[in-house]
């Protein structure tokens, strides 16, 4: 198609009247001009060499490392899988060892990807992070050999820090930030009680919901979080504080129990993480998952997933399959009841034990084994009698499945047994020391 437009100007619209073909032929008529234009303008955002980055470069990666070994891979643990590429959307991270013939090894990936693929890599967007013990002059050689710069602080990717600090305080200071800067913007319109309700569970109680889907936020920052937002609700009059009538766990109540359904960032964060925990139990439905545990050395973030995974161990409830390894004592299998105390001495048993294969409980075992009251709502617990494998479902939902909102009402419920817990605890102790030295009389001097 050439370049040569012919255009009769009207006084109310301009109108292309006809186009010259690349040929050198001349067309005109709405419907051929149209037709031109929708078979030419597709050619210029495509390629006859059309290839995905992450099916090219894979390909190409995976034959370099596995067959010719020219580009090291790395381990996070001595037993995870080797990772020599990671892809994210249309962003792809590459580990090499700092030595100037891997380097050449990746020029090579991506140059075989733009022949592939009839794409170009933007060199102004890349960048190259090295380790703290490569040497100054090791990493501008490499820099010079891809023409890239590096990035001592890649800043954030997909909206976390792509390099956390060892203090998480410091490293959730961006959260803290952006919370601060949303409120100071809103300062100045000096909004009555009503809008500022809605900003906070609108858009400040959203602004660290992503990040606690895989961090577990430090008690001393969410109690920080909790002060500003605080601060925030009772300034008026364009002043920086006012006076604090109520604190701000009772605000953090539902409206029913008499608060505003602020949400507790510690207990929403928890939610949040079980909820990641929820999706690895979906995709891997095998019980390891149950069994790992955070060693030594462990990441932040497997930490945290644990800590969600404990939460749904605590508040779910297991559907009992025909082969079931679910514990006796300690997890939540009894319709209608929480976990069961062991008594003392008791044996570790698995539920599997109380069951006749093909029929469902041995009746006569739950009666032997349980007090009459519980061997009664043990009998009333449905059983697959279907070779089935043990499902944890969510009790608070009728169908079974974890959401975030329901899981954040469940973890302020068991906030509020620990509390009540605590509460007569204490009274007890108090019980016990008024009829020890309540009687006790001191002489006066």
């Amino acid at each position: 198609m050439g370049t040569t437009v012919k255009i009769k100007m009207r006084k109310d619209r301009n109108r292309i009247e006809r186009l010259k073909k690349s040929a050198g032929q001349w067309i005109q008529g709405g419907d051929e001009i149209l037709k031109l234009v929708e078979e030419y303008f597709p050619k210029l955002f495509t390629s006859k060499k059309r290839g995905s980055l992450q099916e090219c470069i894979t390909k190409i990666l995976r034959k370099i490392t596995n067959e010719k070994n020219l580009i090291s891979d790395i381990k996070l643990a001595p037993t995870a899988p080797s990772i020599t590429y990671l892809f994210f959307a249309d962003d792809c991270i590459i580990f090499a060892e700092a030595k100037e013939e891997e380097v050449y090894q990746i020029i090579q990936v991506l140059n075989q990807y733009t022949e592939a693929s009839g794409q170009r890599i933007n060199l102004e967007k890349s960048g190259i992070s090295f380790g703290s013990i490569i040497p100054i002059q090791t990493r501008a050689n490499i820099e010079e050999i891809l023409c890239m710069a590096a990035w001592e602080n890649p800043g954030k990717y997909v909206g976390l820090p792509a390099r956390w600090e060892i203090s998480k305080n410091k490293a959730l200071e961006c959260i803290e930030e952006k919370v601060m800067n949303k409120m100071e913007g809103w300062k100045e319109k000096l909004l009555n009680q009503v809008g500022k309700e809605v900003l906070i569970k609108s858009f400040i109680q959203a602004i660290p919901a992503y990040t606690m889907n895989v961090m577990k936020f430090p008690k001393k920052f969410c109690r920080r979080l909790s002060v500003r937002v605080a601060k925030f609700w009772w300034a008026s009059s364009g002043k920086e504080s006012g006076i604090h009538w109520k604190s701000w766990a009772k605000f953090s109540r539902s409206k029913e129990d008499e608060g505003l359904g602020f949400k507790d960032f510690e207990l929403k964060n928890l939610a949040h993480l079980a909820k990641h925990a929820w999706r690895i139990l979906i995709y891997f439905s095998n019980n390891n998952f149950w069994k790992a545990r955070a060693h030594r050395g462990a990441s932040w973030v497997w930490r945290n997933i644990l800590e969600g995974r404990n939460f749904l161990r605590r508040k779910g409830s297991w559907s009992i399959g025909n082969r079931s390894e679910v514990e006796v004592w300690g997890d939540n299998w009894v319709e209608e009841k929480h976990r069961l105390e062991a008594p003392e001495n008791a044996r570790r048993m698995k539920v599997k034990e109380l069951l006749v294969e093909g029929q469902g409980w041995d009746a006569n075992k739950v009666h032997t084994l349980f007090p009459i009251y519980l061997s009664e709502r043990i009998l009333r617990t449905p059983v697959s009698l279907v070779d089935k494998n043990d499902t944890l479902i969510w009790p608070y939902k009728m169908d079974g499945d974890y959401t975030v909102k329901i899981g954040y009402y469940a973890a302020k419920e068991e906030k509020k047994g620990r509390k009540r817990e605590r509460m007569h605890q204490q009274a007890q102790i108090l019980k016990l020391f008024r009829k020890r030295f309540g009687e006790c009389k001191f002489n006066k001097k």
